[in-house]
């Protein structure tokens, strides 16, 4: 079997350390580790996979690489880290609001598309650097063919809920069809919530993509609308 390293620069001297110790031992272990994750995410955050370079996120968490190689072994798991570490608050927010929305039998099909982004919208607006790089970084992860299973581990129990109770609300609605109107959805608004979504043409200049509020109100009933079209095609 092969022996881990130790951890670089981060375990004192063996001096017969209690408990109380060890307690601190690891508990600053844990510090350098989310140190590191919110390094990658705000570098993460700033354009795609392959543009960032874990010099750069070692700068950044102010450590050296042999921390990030200690605590992740490469920058794809580093990666895959940082996607996997707020992906469950997400999903609770989702569920909890499919919850409501099922206890006040309101499973209209609008409703459910706005309830399922909203949580994005909210984590944008909330100003938490946190999480408007981990929104920001999920926005060129979802482009990014390479990562779709990673996308898929986190996030596709609950998107399979939403599609379900969708189709409940839209009985003539194939699976497919309420599948790839989700994946428009998705793609719209992680461009928009990433920053990435600018004007077609000069005349469109006007429309103010930064307005999250307003760009929710619009792209919500846009997406239904195009869901509902759709069940009516056979």
């Amino acid at each position: 079997m092969t022996k881990k390293t130790p951890v670089p620069q981060e375990t004192p001297a063996s001096t017969g350390a209690g408990a109380n110790e060890r307690t601190a031992v690891r508990a600053d272990g844990k510090a350098t580790r989310d140190k590191i994750l919110d390094a990658a995410e705000t570098a993460f955050a700033t354009g795609p996979y392959d543009a960032v370079s874990l010099r750069r996120i070692t700068g950044e968490a102010g450590v050296n690489l042999a921390l990030v190689k200690y605590y992740f072994s490469s920058k794809e798991n580093l990666f895959a880290a940082a996607i996997a570490r707020r992906a469950p608050d997400l999903s609770r927010l989702r569920l909890e609001r499919l919850a409501e929305l099922r206890a006040a039998g309101t499973l209209d099909s609008e409703t459910l598309v706005a309830t399922y982004m909203r949580p994005l919208f909210d984590k944008m607006k909330s100003q938490d650097p946190g999480w408007v790089s981990y929104v920001r970084m999920l926005a060129y992860t979802v482009q990014d063919g390479r990562f779709e299973a990673l996308i898929s581990e986190h996030f596709d129990e609950v998107a399979l809920a939403y599609v379900e109770a969708i189709r409940a609300s839209l009985p003539e609605a194939r699976e497919e069809d309420v599948l790839c109107g989700l994946t428009f959805l998705l793609a719209l608004t992680m461009r928009c919530l990433s920053g990435e979504m600018g004007p077609a043409t000069v005349a469109l200049g006007r429309v103010d993509f930064s307005d999250l509020d307003a760009i929710y109100e619009r792209l919500m009933p846009f997406c239904s609308a195009g869901l509902m079209r759709m069940s009516e095609l056979r």
